[in-house]
């Protein structure tokens, strides 16, 4: 799925990005991100779908031993 980000810092999916056709798109400066971006350890996707603009990675709680 193509993720998109606007000059202010939003990003977002096709479904919930502006129309490239749209005023909206050419005054906040959409952009599609690019694949090198997306290889990064900070993975982008649409916050509007998962309330937040970057992949979370959650880590593997460790039992501590209480002997």
């Amino acid at each position: 799925m193509n993720v998109f980000w606007s000059k202010r810092g939003v990003v977002a999916c096709e479904m919930h990005a502006p129309t490239l056709e749209s005023d909206e798109w050419r005054t906040q400066g959409w952009q599609l991100v690019p694949r090198l971006r997306q290889g990064n350890a900070t993975v982008l996707q649409c916050q509007f779908c998962h309330g937040r603009p970057y992949v979370h990675h959650t880590r593997e709680r460790q039992e501590v031993n209480d002997d």
